[in-house]
């Protein structure tokens, strides 16, 4: 840590990114290194906002995912109400990069988030996690980088570490 503080513990379960687990070990084994340095992230900036001009014209078209392509800027538009079901009288959208500026009376919340990125590397690393959960350190790793990278893909990984621990389902 950056105020030089540590701690000693016998056994730990990291739930982090990859590459924040990996700068978190004093010591990493070489398999460590290798595995957890393999994913890349990419910053992407989420706004939750109410202005519904990314959405298609036609509300009919509207789905709970929708992509927009701008040129050589392209975002991702969740239609929130769609996809969590809610019955709100106002639209919620999610952006993800949004390809042009929300104006401001719109905006309710803006966020960064790192997503893994995949590639040849990264996946070949993901058939070694198995290995590095094997391994006799007492370290073992979790993550949304395990699978696709998504927020159900860090919990797969979760059931999957706990699977190997116990020896047994977790939920018996």
């Amino acid at each position: 840590l950056e105020s030089g503080y540590r701690e000693t513990f016998d056994r730990i379960i990291s739930a982090a990114h990859g590459d924040q687990a990996l700068h978190l070990l004093a010591s990493p084994t070489k398999l460590e290194t290798e595995v957890l340095s393999s994913f890349p992230y990419q910053k992407n900036k989420a706004t939750l906002h109410t202005d519904s001009q990314f959405m298609p014209q036609t509300k009919r078209c509207w789905a709970s995912w929708n992509y927009r392509v701008d040129g050589d800027k392209h975002s991702t538009i969740y239609w929130m109400n769609s996809l969590q079901g809610a019955t709100a009288k106002k639209d919620f959208f999610v952006s993800i990069n949004p390809s042009s500026r929300i104006p401001d009376e719109h905006i309710i919340k803006e966020l960064e988030y790192g997503h893994p990125l995949f590639d040849l590397k990264s996946i070949a690393a993901q058939k070694d996690v198995p290995q590095l959960n094997a391994a006799d350190t007492g370290r073992y790793f979790c993550g949304a980088w395990q699978r696709f990278g998504f927020h159900e893909d860090g919990l797969w990984s979760a059931f999957r570490l706990c699977e190997q621990l116990l020896g047994r389902d977790p939920w018996s």
